[in-house]
């Protein structure tokens, strides 16, 4: 399986990547590229399927993907920043996955503040089930 990644659309819209397929337990990592921006705002989905789980959400200064430039990449270091971590930097708090959308804990809109991160990485762990996710993301500079 692979991760998910954002480019930076058009006015702070941050493209968005594909939807994937969870499979069994194996966490769905999307990468966020952040440097330029203030405020990024997140909605997290559940689009179909009974997958339960959780998301979190990590920030690095150190990571990049540059194979495609033919550079070595950088796993980088990763931090966690989720609501429960840095309550004062994303809220509202994430909950658990038990439902697909339009159930709440399937539909799930976060928002964070002058956090400064480079990348951010948004994954998803499932517990049960399987189903298909996506991150949708915007991102604002406070010029």
């Amino acid at each position: 399986m692979s991760a998910s990644k954002f480019g930076q659309g058009k006015d702070g819209a941050l493209a968005p990547g594909p939807s994937i397929q969870t499979v069994g337990t194996t966490p769905v990592p999307f990468y966020l590229y952040t440097e330029d921006f203030d405020v990024v705002t997140l909605q997290l989905v559940i689009e179909s399927g009974t997958v339960t789980g959780a998301w979190t959400i990590d920030g690095s200064n150190d990571y990049n993907d540059l194979s495609w430039a033919g550079l070595a990449a950088n796993a980088g270091h990763w931090t966690p920043i989720t609501p429960a971590a840095m309550p004062a930097i994303f809220s509202p708090a994430l909950v658990a996955v038990t439902a697909p959308y339009p159930a709440a804990s399937g539909n799930q809109g976060i928002t964070g503040f002058k956090f400064g991160w480079k990348y951010l990485r948004i994954t998803f762990t499932p517990a049960t089930n399987s189903g298909l996710i996506s991150v949708y993301a915007f991102a604002k500079a406070s010029n």
